[in-house]
């Protein structure tokens, strides 16, 4: 699905890079090894936002 929408972006817009940002790993299980995690998919936490203040420092 991002990708079919990234080619479609490209047609419109040739320079802009698209990246694929997910709110939490808390629900959903990541990107695996796919070559693409950390450079245009990116996690913005392993904990989702409500549970932030009882997380322990990892």
């Amino acid at each position: 699905m991002f990708i079919k929408r990234e080619n479609n972006l490209k047609e419109k817009f040739p320079s802009p890079k698209a990246y694929l940002l997910i709110m939490s790993l808390a629900n959903w299980l990541g990107f695996g090894n796919r070559p693409n995690n950390g450079s245009k998919y990116f996690s913005l936490s392993k904990y989702w936002p409500v549970d932030l203040d009882n997380v322990k420092q990892d």
